[in-house]
């Protein structure tokens, strides 16, 4: 799961211009992630994987299409 949490910032970073700080940890990995208008945290472990993002009031409208986006992004990664 690790190398999925890992990849996804790297993916995040090249494609949506979001700065990404990468914290391994013992049992839970964290990307820390923002960009103007967005900030969120991605936690990994060995069995789950949790993001969180609060998005500001000019991209509330686009929370959907984000969402999708994320998931999709996530469904690549992890059938790789």
């Amino acid at each position: 799961m690790r190398k999925i949490a890992f990849s996804w910032a790297e993916f995040a970073e090249k494609e949506y211009r979001v700065s990404c700080i990468y914290e391994e940890g013992d049992l839970e990995d964290v990307v820390h992630f923002s960009k103007p208008g967005a900030h969120g945290r991605l936690s990994i472990t060995h069995n789950r994987l949790l993001v969180n993002v609060h998005l500001g009031v000019l991209l509330s409208p686009f929370k959907k299409n984000i969402e999708n986006q994320i998931s999709k992004n996530f469904d690549i990664l992890i059938l790789q």
